[in-house]
C-alpha cells in the first residue's frame, strides 16, 4: 500500500475509534479487516503521531481553605489548589493552569495586564490558550535579571503572553537591581524606560509572584544580584521573601536595603492604592512566610496557593495574630 493511502486509512481507522466512538469489531466490520488488525492499526496511528494523547489533569480545590484565607487576610478572593501530594514542580505547573483561568475571568478585553516573572507566572502563561485579544496591552513590571531562563526571567513572558493574547508588549529594557543612586535616576530619567515603568501605575490587572527568602530558592541570587550570604544578611534583619522584587519582612513592609531602594520595578506601594485588580501566586511549603508576610502586606486582592501553602499560612497566622 502507498504510503499517503496508508497515512489516510490510520486517519479513517483512529477518526472512526476516537472521534465517533465505534468500536473495533465496528470498525473491523466497515472496512473488511479483522479485529486485530484494526487494533493494530490503531497502535500504528499512534506511533506516527497520528493521535496524539493529552492528559488533562483536574483541578481540585480546597474550598475550606479558600474562605479561611478570605476571611483572615480580607482577600477578595482565593484559590486553593488540591495537590500537596504531588511534588512541588508538578503542583507550580497545576497552578499555573489554575492561575490562568483566574487570570483570563479578571482580564478585561482591553485591559493593561502587568506581570512579574518565576516559576509560577512561568507555567501560568504557559497554560493560557490563545485568543484574540489586540487591545490588549502587556507589561513587564520588573527589570530582567539577565540570565535568559525564561522560568526565571520576564521579557520572554511578557513577550509571548503578548503573541498568545494577540496584544501588544511593553518592556523596560533594564536590569533588575542597579549599583548606584547614579545609575538608578540616570536610567529611570531615560524616556522609554520612564514611560513604561509608568504603566505599571495604571495596571487593570497584574499577575506577580512571591520569591521564597531562602537562598537556595533565589533566582536573585542565581542572577549574581546577590550572594548567598548576602542573602543570609537580609534574612537576618528580617526578610522573609519578596513580591515583585522588593524583599519584605514578616508584616509586609518592603525593608529599607541598598537592594530595594536600586531595584527597577513597579512601585508596590503605589500599586496598592490604584484600582488594579492584583493576583499574586506562589505555592509549595517554602513559600509559606513569603505568602503570609506578602498578605500581611496587602498586596493581592487575590491568591492562587495550594493547600500546602494555605495550611502553613493559616498556622502562621494563628502564631503571629492571635
Amino acid at each position: 500500500m502507498r504510503t499517503e493511502n496508508r497515512l489516510q486509512l490510520l486517519g479513517q481507522v483512529a477518526g472512526l475509534y476516537y472521534e465517533q466512538g465505534k468500536s473495533q469489531a465496528e470498525i473491523a466490520q466497515k472496512l473488511g479487516y479483522s479485529r486485530s488488525a484494526i487494533s493494530r492499526l490503531i497502535t500504528e496511528a499512534h506511533k506516527r503521531g497520528i493521535v496524539e494523547v493529552t492528559v488533562k489533569h483536574p483541578i481540585q480545590r480546597s474550598y475550606y481553605h479558600e474562605q479561611k484565607l478570605k476571611e483572615v487576610f480580607n482577600l477578595q478572593e482565593a484559590y486553593v489548589l488540591v495537590g500537596s501530594k504531588d511534588e512541588c514542580d508538578s503542583r507550580i505547573r497545576l497552578l499555573g493552569k489554575l492561575g490562568a483561568q483566574v487570570l483570563m475571568d479578571n482580564l478585561p478585553e482591553n485591559g493593561l495586564l502587568g506581570i512579574t516573572w518565576g516559576y509560577a507566572v512561568y507555567e501560568v502563561v504557559q497554560a493560557i490558550k490563545p485568543r484574540h485579544l489586540p487591545k490588549v496591552k502587556v507589561v513587564q513590571m520588573m527589570g530582567a535579571l539577565g540570565k535568559g531562563d525564561p522560568k526565571l526571567d520576564g521579557p520572554g513572558l511578557a513577550h509571548q503572553l503578548a503573541i498568545i493574547l494577540s496584544g501588544r508588549h511593553y518592556i523596560p529594557h533594564v536590569p533588575l537591581m542597579v549599583e548606584s543612586d547614579e545609575t538608578y535616576h540616570a536610567l529611570m530619567g531615560q524616556q522609554n524606560i520612564r514611560e513604561v515603568m509608568e504603566m505599571t501605575n495604571h495596571l487593570d490587572v497584574a499577575m506577580i509572584g512571591i520569591g521564597s527568602g531562602d537562598p537556595e530558592l533565589s533566582g536573585v541570587r542565581r542572577a549574581g544580584y546577590l550572594t548567598h550570604e548576602e542573602i543570609e544578611e537580609i534574612k537576618k534583619i528580617g526578610a522573609v521573601g519578596d513580591v515583585c522584587g522588593y524583599y519584605i519582612d514578616i508584616d509586609g513592609n518592603i525593608l529599607d536595603i541598598p537592594f530595594n531602594n536600586h531595584l527597577i520595578a513597579a512601585n508596590m506601594r503605589k500599586l496598592r492604592q490604584t484600582p488594579c485588580q492584583v493576583i499574586g501566586i506562589a505555592g509549595c511549603a517554602p513559600k509559606v512566610p513569603s505568602i503570609f508576610g506578602a498578605l500581611r502586606g496587602g498586596y493581592f486582592d487575590i491568591l492562587v496557593t495550594d493547600d500546602e501553602a494555605a495550611e502553613g499560612v493559616l498556622r502562621m497566622a494563628m502564631r503571629y495574630l492571635d
